[in-house]
């Protein structure tokens, strides 16, 4: 039987996971069930040396890895043996932090105002996971100033207030481009978000997720391995959850959004050094190695889109357990 801690995991009102580790938690799990991904962290800490290529012998190609191995390499050794509430919380914690993830950048209460910590900032984009695109939408809304605080308080929110108002214009004036751009293309999904929208409602400006939408995709992932485990057998699936379901329906939507979910982070892992967010769809624009052209769609897949190779293929890629090859 499948380990308890592979598949039942902590709700949010038992307060385990801080709210801003959540996304590294939601990454790591769902690597671990990924098979190349577990491949290439094992391929690349076993450090082998190529075999010396005999005379006449064509190179053999390389491949680059999953940015996202490199980071599970480096930071996380008990990857991909052990789940991630085994590895001691203050660890995990701090790990994060190095990578500037802390309570301060969480992603799901984005402040109207967030300090950027420039020796963080700094490191991220001497390896790479920070390239400052003006281009992008994301990176667009980013301001550095330099404050002379030899003026008023008055003085300077008056000069803020201009800059602001400012790149707000700018900001409305890429994001109409970025829009024509996706009309144009005929792209699939939503068409690029708009950094400049004001939100009024009782998840605050700059809210984007509820936590609880992290537990709903781990919940997702539980029954994905249940199904993996017992070999698609709904009835041992039920059982092992305690939970009678008469609509199968129910069991396949859930397992589907796993996959489809497994599909956009296997995109995403390809050029990120940190646990990606990818819960909302990203514009295609976003996207720096485009694959399966999953990562600016809806989850779980729309009735009616057509399923690709790379979709159909996926569930032979989910490991029966967690982490382990064999």
């Amino acid at each position: 039987m499948l380990n308890d801690n592979e598949w039942k995991w902590p709700t949010r009102a038992q307060k385990v996971l801080a709210d801003w580790e959540l996304n590294g938690w939601l990454n790591y799990e769902f690597a671990r069930s990924y098979r190349p991904m577990v491949k290439w962290v094992l391929e690349l800490r076993s450090d082998k040396k190529p075999t010396p290529r005999q005379e006449g012998e064509l190179p053999v190609e390389r491949r680059n890895p999953p940015r996202f191995a490199t980071f599970l390499v480096k930071h996380f050794p008990e990857f991909p043996a052990h789940p991630w509430l085994a590895i001691p919380e203050t660890e995990r914690r701090a790990r994060l932090r190095k990578v500037g993830i802390n309570e301060h950048t969480s992603l799901f209460d984005q402040k109207t105002v967030q300090e950027i910590d420039l020796d963080i900032y700094t490191y991220r984009t001497a390896v790479g996971d920070c390239d400052h695109d003006p281009a992008d939408l994301g990176d667009a809304a980013d301001l550095f100033v330099r404050i002379n605080f030899h003026r008023t308080d008055k003085q300077i929110l008056r000069r803020l207030a201009q800059i602001v108002t400012r790149r707000r214009e700018q900001l409305k004036t890429l994001h109409a481009e970025k829009v024509r751009q996706h009309v144009k293309a005929e792209l699939r999904g939503n068409p690029p978000w708009d950094p400049t929208a004001v939100t009024h409602n009782r998840r605050g400006v700059g809210k984007r997720e509820n936590p609880g939408v992290i537990y709903s995709r781990m919940n997702e992932l539980s029954v994905l391995r249940l199904s993996v485990y017992f070999a698609g057998d709904l009835i041992k699936v039920q059982k092992a959850t305690g939970t009678l379901r008469p609509n199968s329906s129910n069991w396949m939507r859930l397992k589907n959004s796993a996959l489809d979910m497994m599909i956009r982070m296997r995109d995403a892992w390809c050029f990120s050094f940190a646990p990606p967010w990818v819960l909302e769809p990203l514009s295609p624009q976003q996207i720096t190695v485009p694959r399966s052209g999953r990562l600016h769609l809806d989850l779980p897949r729309p009735e009616g889109t057509p399923a690709d190779p790379a979709e159909q293929m996926i569930e032979r890629e989910v490991l029966r357990v967690p982490g382990c090859l064999a």
